[in-house]
């Protein structure tokens, strides 16, 4: 890395650094261990529990290892005795979307809960896997084809109707055409889609395809792999879904509002109120960016304004309109004030050099692991979606 370039990233990482040396960040093995003197658990008794090795509570106690899938989070947070609300806080400080009414495995474990005092609660793992079996909750296909309910109200639905296995099972099968997630897939939401299109396009060109998206732009095997199946409305993983997302909209320089959108369609933990120390990190990152150079702003806000075309967006068009006008005014004062340290920014981390504010994040993360403000362990699934094409799905 040149000299000139480690110079901005230096002065760009102080004002990160202290807000890390104030921000603790959710630490799920402090979580684990805080539940577990609560409850009075040893770490056996636990993996008794969610019917897994000591070994493996041992390594999540000791950040060597998490749970691998929304399942596991979902088995882990009913083996610590959580409600409903702390299941659904839980999922999303883990970055997965909180119990969902359009998943059929979601909805069996809050009518798992609502029943627990049933049954002991040191059991309530067992008794959620062998509901899920018995049942058979994982054959429901996923299906965009019917008109789709609001999820609120199909949540408050199920809430007030389901006070039986046999009411379960007919609630489930009037709405089987409603599920739009499983254990491990999610169906996107057509909002997602048309969101994610907005950034597909350049009105200098000309050019709308994705294949012209992907030959223009340096993006990852991960990252490309996730655009097609949300733009053709087909099933997706759940694992790892958020920092994907986040990644691509580094890729596009969305800025933190935009970023927030795109979130939220998924029920995702918010951008803009971080829970891991590497989170507070990218959005600082990110708002530095957007503040050196407001050209990306502005040029997305074209972008988006041109793809709507002639659809009746009112709420975007007007969010857009705003952006627009926004960073004009920002550009105005930004041609007469620009600083040394602005100018190479443009020069390292702009159009003008073929980048994009991802391989800006990428160089603060890790100077932030070189002067030990972050670690390793945690930019390593940032710095891999980013970079490396051959990252493990």
């Amino acid at each position: 890395m040149e000299a000139a370039n480690i110079s901005l990233l230096k002065e760009d990482t102080k004002i990160i650094i202290e807000h890390l040396r104030l921000f603790p960040g959710y630490n799920l093995a402090q979580d684990i261990e805080k539940r577990m003197r609560a409850l009075n658990l040893t770490q056996s008794e636990l993996a008794d529990r969610m019917g897994a090795s000591r070994s493996t509570i041992g390594k999540y106690l000791n950040n060597q290892a998490r749970p691998n899938s929304k399942e596991k989070f979902k088995e882990l947070g009913l083996a610590l005795a959580m409600d409903e609300a702390e299941l659904n806080k839980f999922l999303l400080s883990n970055c997965y979307p909180p119990l969902y009414a359009k998943n059929p495995l979601d909805l069996a474990c809050r009518f798992i809960l609502s029943k627990k005092d049933a049954f002991k609660l040191e059991k309530i793992v067992e008794v959620y896997n062998q509901f899920l079996k018995a049942k058979d909750l994982n054959r429901f296909l996923l299906s965009d084809d019917t008109e789709d309910i609001p999820t609120v109200n199909l949540s408050q639905e199920f809430s007030v109707n389901i006070n039986s296995e046999t009411g379960f099972l007919a609630w489930l099968a009037e709405h089987d055409q409603d599920m739009r997630a499983k254990g491990k897939t999610y169906l996107p939401h057509s909002d997602l889609a048309n969101f994610v299109n907005l950034y597909i396009g350049d009105p200098e060109s000309g050019k709308r395809s994705l294949y012209d998206f992907y030959i223009c732009g340096n993006i990852s095997v991960a990252v490309k792999n996730l655009l097609y199946p949300i733009l053709a409305k087909k099933e997706i993983a759940v694992r790892r879904l958020r920092p994907k997302l986040i990644v691509f909209g580094l890729y596009v320089n969305m800025t933190k509002e935009e970023m927030a959108i795109m979130l939220s369609i998924p029920k995702l933990k918010s951008f803009d109120d971080p829970v891991s120390r590497v989170d507070r990190a990218i959005l600082l990152a990110l708002q530095m960016a957007h503040k050196r150079y407001p050209y990306f702003e502005l040029a997305n806000a074209k972008k988006a304004l041109w793809n709507m075309g002639q659809n009746n967006w009112p709420t975007l068009r007007n969010f857009f309109e705003n952006k627009k006008k926004k960073a004009a005014e920002a550009i105005a004062y930004y041609i007469n004030n620009r600083s040394q340290r602005d100018i190479l920014f443009e020069q390292y981390y702009t159009d003008y050099a073929a980048k994009s504010i991802a391989n800006y994040v990428n160089d603060i993360l890790m100077f932030l692991v070189d002067v030990k403000s972050l670690t390793d362990i945690e930019v390593s699934e940032y710095v891999h979606l980013i970079n490396d094409d051959s990252y493990d799905e």
